[in-house]
């Protein structure tokens, strides 16, 4: 990861000002997750420089990134009331912070306490956000959470359900307490948010967003039983299509592919999650997914634009499941590069 000095100096001074915030040292999940959004950020500054002196009548590749990034917005979410479960770090992260770029006024959840205070801190000048502790893996704590979110928004009208964990580990060797816990945060705590916020979202014919991914279509042995629970958070989706359609309450899946920052710290049973690294397969589109990718699908779910689309599932792998052997034939990557 690189950061410029500009950005470096603003990403310490950040990290001081969270530091008297929660009057101690801030863990380094918290700085890691404030420096890579201060690498997407540089980026995007780069790619305006880029492209400020390109010149001609044609789009350069910064031009085209910068209009797919989570900094642009064309107020596409206007006034929407927004729930983005685990939206404190990765892709939840970056559906928040777009959303809010689109006019979205956005409550996030997430289970560690430290990372919603930055997450909300970095959050405040996208637009109006909220940080409400909740463990999808908790019912008393989902319903909790879906009052309160409710409560600061006046109103709903999209629920994202992110909130997701993973283990390293094929099915035959996934220990008990691990399945239990897994199944309960990846398809019970969608099912749990999805019946909290319906009411809400049949008021107001809305919307629901479940991120799933490319592992629930074609499985993934090294994560057996989080291919499992994606392949059932697509199937819940389609259902919860057919039963909020008299309602007018759409209900939607994204299945993003490898990307970065998302769920490549998985570890093996008994061990923490480690960090996001080493080589990545790069898709057919040349580079490997970040979570903006899946930040711009979801806008179009949760737009009015998408009024007729419904039950629906989306991959968003840059084309890597297009081929049956596609991942081991291409080529490896850093992600960043």
């Amino acid at each position: 990861m690189f950061l410029d000095e500009v950005s470096l100096e603003r990403c310490r001074d950040f990290v001081r000002r969270l530091q008297r915030v929660v009057n101690g040292p801030v863990p380094c999940s918290v700085v890691n997750h404030v420096a890579s959004i201060a690498h997407r950020r540089a980026r995007t500054r780069h790619n305006e420089v880029r492209a400020s002196h390109s010149g001609g009548g044609f789009l350069d590749r910064g031009q085209q990134l910068h209009q797919m990034d989570m900094t642009g917005g064309t107020g596409r979410l206007q006034g929407k009331q927004v729930l983005v479960t685990g939206g404190t770090t990765g892709i939840g992260f970056a559906i928040a912070e777009r959303f809010l770029r689109e006019g979205a006024r956005v409550v996030v959840t997430g289970r560690n306490q430290e990372l919603g205070v930055a997450a909300e801190a970095a959050l405040r000048g996208a637009g109006q956000s909220w940080f409400v502790a909740a463990d999808a893996g908790d019912p008393a704590a989902v319903a909790r959470s879906a009052d309160l979110a409710v409560d600061r928004l006046g109103a709903l009208d999209v629920l994202v359900n992110n909130a997701g964990i993973g283990v390293e580990a094929s099915l035959l060797r996934t220990p008990l307490a691990d399945y239990d816990r897994l199944m309960d945060v990846n398809v019970r705590g969608c099912l749990l948010y999805a019946q909290a916020a319906y009411p809400h979202l049949a008021r107001r014919r809305g919307c629901m967003i479940h991120i799933a991914s490319d592992a629930g279509i074609w499985g993934e042995q090294a994560i057996g039983l989080y291919s499992v629970s994606k392949a059932a958070v697509v199937m819940l989706g389609k259902m919860l299509a057919l039963e909020g359609g008299p309602d007018g309450v759409r209900s939607n899946v994204l299945c993003p592919g490898d990307t970065w920052p998302g769920m490549r710290h998985m570890a093996p049973p008994g061990e923490e999650d480690r960090p996001e690294s080493g080589d990545w397969p790069i898709p057919p589109i040349g580079r490997i997914g970040e979570a903006r990718d899946v930040a711009a699908a979801a806008v179009f779910y949760a737009s009015d634009e998408a009024e007729f689309i419904t039950g629906t599932t989306l991959l968003v792998d840059g084309g890597m499941t297009a081929g049956y052997h596609q991942r081991e034939n291409s080529p490896l990557a850093e992600p960043g590069t």
